[in-house]
């Protein structure tokens, strides 16, 4: 599931994942008027153009929980869709027969769904293998069927709502292979089936629902749906040819007359749902897997669509069967509406707080105005830089733009004038950060830039990317400039201190930050802190990393957030003085990177808060007898902190 950041400033606002990149919107602060507080998968806020009502969806392509706390104003239900992995199809035989294709994982979608403060796990199900080859027998195998998906209840309440997984495509031979083999095994929606001299066409079944699904109609008000399709037939010749595997929209194609070198048989088509993005945005899931003997060319089913795998080509050579595209579940509920007095815009999430209606943004997204002009107050912070490794220095923070009023925080960078906005579509870029390539190495290496953030608003607003702390490499390495810069490191000579921030492409901007520290060391045993939105990092010394410089706090949500603190600064040995962080950063790896990475303590920059992460320890390469502190194996591994994703808020007066 990733990270939880036990001392984010935003931990009653947001859940995050930031080993996978999802930050997921969480509990709302004081005053929002929305749907369920929830949490779990990646975060999709969008309006349906018809109703004017503003949706939020989760969606999830690995497994996991949703966990809703409390909900919201508009019911107690939320609607699902599930999609089980889809079947891998078949191989082929040499100038023989081609592969059949794999049936598509079963498409469930479920209405009026009632959910509670409670943990709901969640499932999903893996892609079926397709069988290898290409087989020079005279029997091919089949694919494999693909993993079931599912939306769980609690323990307490076992009814849950099952997708199956796709069917894996039947294999084709000259010698009769039997049923059990040739048949395209039954699924979500069945695989494409083999063909074989002398031997009717049997279609493997489309199970389309679990022992468990009926009891979800029980429930008052909610409705489910199952979607799923038998595959296609073989033929009782040597036609050569394979045949589909079943979609949610439609069978599979059946092998027919008259029979061609280029009779190619596609799978049954998907069906489209919106609930992962919109109306605006249908996604198709669950098609079936396509056969040759030309097409199909094991082709892998789409990753989070439970598409099924492609029969193996032929009579080119022949070829194995495509895997099966994993499945996926969405749910989704109301948060708000277009038409709700105050809210003259979607995109993000939405609260009210101190007179203003709140957007904030920890994913990229789009700020939709319908009830403009208005004028536009923002908080922008660009994801922050990783720190360095080798007795790294610590990571620059986030640039940190903004023209609300400050809070508690250190002096401002960045003082600027709202903007008067009309109608229309602005893009919202949520900056990613930093990651350090020679994490898990004994490379002294740079920390890696963040990426910036902007709001596409007329005057564009662009909080650039924190800088990358330095390392002990050669002479000592200062830091790299961006929002805020990342620190430096001294081995001996003038220091060389962190940049702050310059501007991009040549393009003036406003001062988004400060400079990292350096180190009053000569041994280059404590590096520089990363600078901060609010401060400068501080220098290391011989006994100590140097802390990261002060962020900013605001209150425009209604809570306190913290952000754009820079990553400490490492000390090589004895690695228990590293440098601290506030506001978002991560303070200095002590040792081989064996502090939390999580919490208080984490090494890593907080998602949603553009900090900057820690500085790493000092390696040499392989059994070298210096760069690997006393007590620790020569095998030891380094790790420095990954730099803090940004955010983007936007309000104007309700």
């Amino acid at each position: 599931m990733g990270i939880r950041s036990q001392n984010n400033p935003l931990a009653a606002y947001l859940d995050v994942f930031s080993n996978t990149g999802t930050d997921a919107v969480g509990a709302a602060p004081p005053g929002a008027v929305t749907g369920h507080t929830a949490t779990g998968g990646v975060i999709s806020d969008y309006t349906d153009p018809g109703s004017g009502n503003i949706y939020r969806a989760h969606v999830f392509t690995s497994s996991g929980a949703l966990n809703v706390t409390a909900l919201g104003a508009f019911g107690n239900t939320v609607e699902l869709l599930v999609t089980g992995g889809g079947g891998g199809g078949s191989r082929s035989i040499q100038n023989y027969w081609a592969g059949n294709g794999g049936g598509a994982g079963g498409m469930v979608e479920v209405t009026g769904y009632p959910v509670g403060a409670n943990t709901y796990p969640i499932t999903v199900g893996s892609g079926g293998n397709g069988s290898s080859g290409p087989s020079p027998d005279s029997i091919a195998d089949r694919g494999r069927t693909g993993g079931d998906s599912s939306f769980n209840n609690p323990t307490s309440t076992p009814i849950h709502v099952v997708a199956k997984g796709g069917g894996g495509g039947g294999g084709s031979g000259g010698s009769s292979p039997g049923p059990d083999l040739r048949d395209g095994t039954g699924g979500g929606s069945g695989g494409g089936v083999g063909s074989a001299p002398g031997s009717s066409s049997r279609s493997g079944p489309a199970i389309v629902t679990s022992p468990l699904n009926p009891n979800v109609n029980a429930l008052s008000g909610c409705t489910l749906t199952n979607y799923g399709n038998v595959g296609g037939d073989g033929q009782q010749g040597s036609a050569g040819e394979g045949s589909g595997g079943g979609g949610a929209g439609g069978a599979g194609t059946s092998v027919s007359s008259p029979h061609s070198s280029a009779h190619n048989n596609p799978g049954g088509a998907g069906r489209a749902n919106v609930y992962a993005y919109g109306p605006p945005n249908p996604v198709t899931y669950s098609a079936g897997g396509g056969a040759g003997p030309t097409a199909g060319a094991a082709q892998n089913g789409t990753f989070g669509l439970g598409n099924g795998g492609g029969g193996g080509a032929n009579p080119t050579g022949g070829e194995g069967g495509g895997s099966g595209g994993s499945g996926v579940v969405v749910v989704r509920y109301q948060i708000g509406s277009i038409n709700t007095p105050g809210i003259k815009a979607s995109g993000g999430a939405i609260s009210f707080a101190g007179g203003k209606t709140v957007h904030v943004f920890t994913n990229s997204g789009t700020f939709t105005v319908t009830d403009g002009p208005i004028t536009c107050d923002y908080l922008v912070v660009g994801g922050g830089a990783s720190g360095g490794l080798g007795c790294g220095a610590g990571g620059g923070a986030g640039g940190y733009r903004t023209s609300l009023p400050e809070g508690p925080g250190g002096p401002s960078p960045s003082a600027e004038s709202t903007q008067a906005i009309a109608n229309g579509p602005y893009a919202v870029q949520v900056g990613g950060g930093g990651v350090i390539a020679g994490n898990g190495s004994r490379n002294q290496t740079f920390g890696g830039a963040g990426t910036f953030s902007n709001i596409a608003f007329p005057s564009a607003i662009r909080a650039e990317g924190g800088g990358g702390g330095g390392n002990i490499g050669g002479s000592g390495q200062p830091g790299k400039p961006g929002g805020s810069g990342g620190g430096g490191t001294y081995p001996g000579g003038s220091p060389a201190p962190g940049n702050k921030q310059s501007p991009h492409s040549g393009t003036p901007a406003p001062n988004q930050g400060y400079a990292g520290g350096t180190t009053n060391d000569p041994a280059n045993y404590g590096a520089g802190g990363g600078g901060g939105a609010g401060g400068a990092g501080a220098n290391g010394t011989t006994t100590d990393g140097g802390d990261g410089g002060t962020g900013k706090q605001n209150t425009v949500t209604g809570v306190t957030l913290s952000l754009a603190g820079g990553g400490g600064g490492n000390l090589y040995w004895p690695s228990t003085n590293v440098g601290d962080a506030t506001h978002g950063g991560g303070q200095g790896a002590p040792h081989a990177g064996v502090a939390p990475e999580s919490g208080p303590t984490s090494i890593h920059g907080h998602s949603s808060t553009g900090g900057g992460g820690g500085g790493g320890l000092r390696q040499n390469g392989p059994g070298a007898a210096t760069g690997i502190p006393p007590g620790l194996p020569a095998s030891t591994i380094a790790i420095a902190g990954q730099g803090g994703s940004g955010i983007v808020i936007i309000a104007y007066p309700s």
